[in-house]
């Protein structure tokens, strides 16, 4: 707990918020999933793959479902295996 109190503190002295440093995990890991989807579908095709709900991720998108690198992995593994034409 006193720990945690000090890198809340230390981290508003360097002007970063709780909220900042928790979401930077899962921006990072938004970030690899707009990649690997951009190495496999043409622009249009990747934005239709992250935005679209799929049954897999429980009716909501890549980018919503993706937060952490354990649902990144679940994305991934959502991505044909090759380049399509």
């Amino acid at each position: 707990m006193t720990e945690t109190l000090y890198r809340l503190i230390f981290n508003r002295l360097h002007g970063m918020t709780h909220r900042e440093l928790s979401e930077r995990p899962q921006a990072s890991a938004r970030d690899e999933l707009r990649r690997a989807a951009a190495k496999v579908f043409d622009d249009a095709r990747a934005e239709v793959f992250l935005k679209s709900a799929h049954p897999a991720l429980g009716g909501q998108s890549p980018l919503a479902y993706c937060a952490d690198p354990v649902s990144l992995r679940a994305c991934l593994g959502l991505l044909p295996a090759r380049r399509r034409a």
